[in-house]
C-alpha cells in the first residue's frame, strides 16, 4: 500500500476484517459496495458542526501544517465540496491507490468524526480538485 515521504506512514480509514481475513482494500466502514463519488443509502452526510482536521506533512523542508475547522466555518462552495467528499469513500480510495513510496512527497491527512474518515494520502494520487480543495483548508480559504 501506500506511503508517503518513505516513512511507512499509511492512512488508517482503509482496511477491515473480512471471512477472518484483513482486506486492505475495502473501507472498515463499509457494508456494501457503492459508487465512490457518490454516498449510498445510510451513509451520514456532514453536517455545518462537523468538524474536520486537515493535515500536510513532509515536502523537501519537511514542514507540518495542519487546521482543525467546522465546516460551517469554510466559504459555502468548498463546505459543500467537503460535506460531498467525506460522505462517500472517494478519500479512501485514493489512499488505496498509493500502490509505492513517494519520497519528499507532500502527505494530506483528513480526520472527521462522523462520517469516519482517517486517511493519509501522497500529493501524487490526488486529482486536482481535491489537492485545490486540501491547499484552500489548510490556508483559510485562500487560493491555493
Amino acid at each position: 500500500m501506500g506511503r508517503c515521504g518513505g516513512h511507512g506512514r499509511r492512512g488508517t480509514g482503509v482496511g477491515r476484517r473480512v471471512h477472518g481475513r484483513h482486506d486492505a482494500r475495502r473501507p472498515r466502514h463499509a457494508a456494501v459496495a457503492r459508487c465512490p463519488r457518490h454516498p449510498g443509502p445510510g451513509v451520514p452526510v456532514p453536517a455545518p458542526g462537523t468538524e474536520l482536521a486537515v493535515r500536510r506533512t513532509g515536502g523537501l523542508a519537511g514542514r507540518t501544517r495542519e487546521r482543525t475547522v467546522t465546516l460551517g466555518e469554510l466559504p459555502d462552495e468548498d463546505g459543500r465540496a467537503w460535506r460531498s467528499l467525506l460522505a462517500t469513500d472517494r478519500l479512501q480510495g485514493l489512499a488505496a491507490a498509493a500502490d509505492r513510496d513517494y519520497p519528499d512527497a507532500y502527505c494530506y491527512g483528513v480526520r472527521c468524526a462522523l462520517p469516519e474518515v482517517d486517511v493519509t494520502v501522497p500529493e501524487q494520487v490526488l486529482s486536482d480538485d481535491v489537492r485545490a480543495l486540501l491547499e484552500r483548508t489548510l490556508h483559510g480559504g485562500g487560493t491555493a
